[in-house]
């Protein structure tokens, strides 16, 4: 029995045999049976995810400020470099670290509820929805007002931000 506050929290359960690792699933309600290995993620606090954003948002407003300058990209045209240098960066970061500079620093990792789709998929459909929303400005007011809301991105993308263990 799992003690101390989990609420949120997603126990994710991996079972070895003949030297592969097969994904059993996520549960909050005690480990599997046939298990050899779980860890319990709980989801980050929503500050962390917020510089973790602003560190992101910083590098890459810089790096596409860096190619502009250095493919002589006309102005008007900067705001589709940070946008595909965004996506780039996010995914390919979300893909194969688990997370983006800002939220490895601060000891985040984003991890997947769902062993349906790849990292590489499951990173794309998090970041591209992410812009989504965010253009609407719906997503973030949930996010800052509704406790334990983990995002429309997450949800779709099957994906969870979580403390690292």
């Amino acid at each position: 029995m799992l003690e101390g506050n989990t609420k949120g929290a997603i126990l994710v359960v991996t079972y070895e045999r003949w030297h592969t690792t097969t994904y059993i699933g996520v549960s909050c309600n005690g480990i599997p049976p046939m298990t050899d290995h779980a860890i319990l993620f709980i989801p980050a606090p929503a500050w962390k995810r917020l510089i973790a954003q602003l560190i992101d948002i910083t590098l890459v407003f810089l790096t596409a400020l860096v190619l502009t300058v250095a493919f002589h990209i006309p102005g008007p045209m900067f705001k589709w470099a940070i946008l595909w240098t965004y996506l780039a960066y996010s995914i390919l970061m979300d893909a194969y670290k688990h997370g983006t500079v800002g939220k490895l620093y601060l000891g985040l990792k984003v991890v997947k509820t769902s062993e349906m789709r790849s990292d590489l998929l499951t990173a794309f459909y998090r970041n591209l929805s992410k812009i989504f929303f965010a253009l609407l400005l719906w997503d973030a007011i949930l996010i800052l007002l509704m406790t334990g809301h983990i995002g429309l991105h997450n949800t779709i993308s099957k994906s969870k931000v979580v403390q690292s263990p």
